[in-house]
């Protein structure tokens, strides 16, 4: 059984993703679904809306066979490292042998030509690093006008990024991409049926009904979560922990943090110690060099620990999240072939060597200050990662 593979972070899953999954088991009907997925925090630097297990869960409910974790100190980072990390995932399952992706674009040759460096100007872009332009600016820049336009979308970038990483970890897969419909990301408008992940992250904050953007299954699980008590999940509540983290670090500690170059974390702690919240810290520290997404990382990175060693390590295991039963068939065929161990019992996590000692860990701190930022202030002691079982569809509902 062969497998198409995505690489996505459903924060949550709402309609545009329940488009983009069936597009692509239009394309590969032949073909399980296998999706990588972010855990407990996410690329733009932040904590997820939802828990990982239900956003899991509701990719699985909507057409996903497989979703397999993305560790923390890759989902937390920037595109170029979010990408290859997730796809060198998909490889290493050895089951996979297509690669989909949703893009503003929707035009694979020219976002293969726009992620060639046939066209790529290096000179033009160490000047613009010169003149302080952010790395992406910078690099987008130094590109032809037609292709530049292709980088100024975050899906096109991030679909760029894919198709680098198929490059090196897939050479052979199938690329296939999907235009984006319904609303831009991050817009705060959008179609009858489908809005950007974060103006429903905005609606659900301020308790505004969001059923109708979500396929019934998630719509079900968000109310569940949110008369739980475990949504809605909010940097905000993380505001204070994150200020007394930098407040408390050395300037070493502070250098040793992904992302932090030229000197940045001296600006860092200084800034740390006189700003009121998250915020204002953001505001103090944003400037045209570092991008405010990159900023929110460096703090998530102070949280949770993550040093430069982590988000330059390779994956080091497969951790299922949630399957279906062609999925659990999948799993069958992927103990076979899989280049990494794959894990489906929280204790069988335990016995991992090595660097994978020090992945499973950071996870596992990662879950347990996730569970800090949960509104019911009963759940806060949890840490699910070595407790929690995958979630499997029940075969009446597939």
């Amino acid at each position: 059984m062969a497998a198409v593979g995505i690489v996505a972070e459903y924060n949550p899953f709402h309609n545009g993703h329940l488009y983009h999954l069936r597009e692509t088991k239009r394309r590969f009907s032949d073909k399980a679904v296998v999706c990588v997925m972010s855990g407990n925090f996410v690329q733009r630097g932040e904590p997820a809306l939802l828990p990982k297990s239900i956003r899991a869960a509701m990719a699985a409910e909507s057409g996903a066979d497989l979703v397999l974790e993305l560790p923390v100190a890759f989902a937390n980072a920037p595109a170029e490292i979010f990408a290859a990390r997730a796809v060198s995932l998909l490889a290493a399952t050895g089951v996979v042998s297509a690669l989909s992706f949703g893009s503003e674009c929707g035009d694979l040759a020219k976002l293969k030509r726009a992620a060639a460096e046939t066209e790529f100007d290096h000179v033009a872009f160490a000047e613009n690093m010169g003149l302080g332009c952010s790395y992406a600016k910078a690099r987008a820049d130094a590109y032809p006008f037609e292709i530049r336009k292709i980088f100024s979308s975050p899906n096109n970038l991030l679909a760029i990024e894919y198709i680098r990483a198929a490059e090196n970890a897939m050479p052979h897969a199938e690329l296939f991409t999907v235009s984006r419909r319904g609303a831009a990301h991050d817009a705060h408008v959008g179609s009858a049926e489908i809005l950007s992940a974060t103006r429903i992250r905005e609606l659900v904050r301020t308790g505004e009904s969001v059923a109708s953007f979500l396929p019934d299954a998630a719509a079900k699980m968000l109310d569940a979560a949110l008369a739980e008590g475990r949504c809605p999940v909010s940097a905000d509540a993380l505001s204070l922990p994150i200020l007394a983290e930098l407040r408390r670090i050395s300037p070493e500690e502070g250098a040793n943090l992904p992302e932090v170059s030229e000197g940045l974390e001296h600006r860092l702690i200084a800034c740390a110690a006189v700003s009121e919240n998250r915020e204002t810290l953001l505001l103090r520290l944003k400037t045209r060099r570092y991008t405010e997404a990159r900023l929110r990382r460096i703090l998530i990175s102070a949280y949770l620990g993550l040093t430069k060693a982590d988000q330059a390590m390779e994956p080091q295991y497969l951790r299922v999240l949630a399957a279906t039963k062609r999925g659990t068939e999948l799993l069958k065929l992927m103990r076979k072939r899989a280049t990494l161990p794959v894990i489906t019992k929280p204790a069988a996590v335990k016995l991992l060597t090595g660097d994978a000692v020090r992945q499973y860990t950071a996870e596992a701190r990662a879950d347990a200050l996730y569970a800090l930022a949960y509104p019911r202030e009963a759940l806060r002691s949890e840490n699910g990662f070595f407790c929690r079982s995958p979630y499997i569809v029940s075969a009446d509902q597939q």
